[in-house]
């Protein structure tokens, strides 16, 4: 394919020689599509290789005087609101959600502290009662230390043992 002569070859060249045209006449204000046609190359190539170059295109298209400035300005402006009462609200969302998480952390600290508390307190009670067996067979004979600790056992003080055995099944700490 030959070239007209005197017309400049590189992509560069070209886009600078299309724009000096544009410059000349300043109601023509072309498409970033419209432009890279001029040039000579694709739509695509001139956003990728040329970015600061569509730029200008646009710029141009719809920069002061143009018939698209007002509408454009107009719904970026619309949009912008919309936006940032959409987002406002996600925020007033998210702060709700916040708020409500940490009201449940903090309930779910103070139930784990309480549960830590009853543990603790089971843990002592088991551990008296263990005492309480050795002491009432250390100091009855076999006969009455079998009738009280029945009892103790009939009475439900002594629903599970540490082993996890309950006191018609398993052995009891106090046998």
């Amino acid at each position: 394919m030959s070239r007209k002569a005197g017309r400049p070859t590189t992509t560069p060249d070209r886009i600078k020689a299309v724009w000096e045209e544009l410059e000349k006449n300043p109601q023509d204000r072309p498409t970033v599509t419209e432009f890279a046609r001029r040039v000579g190359i694709a739509t695509s190539t001139l956003y990728y290789r040329y970015p600061e170059w569509a730029d200008r295109v646009r710029a141009r298209r719809d920069g002061p005087g143009s018939p698209r400035e007002r509408h454009v300005r107009w719904r970026g402006e619309a949009e912008a609101k919309r936006t940032i009462a959409l987002l406002r609200k996600q925020v007033r969302d998210l702060e709700r959600d916040l708020a409500a998480a940490q009201a449940e952390r903090d309930g779910l600290k103070v139930r784990a502290a309480e549960a830590a508390r009853h543990h603790e307190a089971n843990e002592v009670l088991r551990a008296t009662l263990v005492n309480i067996g050795m002491v009432v067979r250390r100091h009855t004979d076999m006969r009455t230390a079998h009738v009280i600790l029945d009892e103790v056992r009939r009475t439900g003080h002594m629903a599970t043992t540490g082993n996890g055995a309950d006191d018609e099944g398993g052995a009891s700490p106090l046998q």
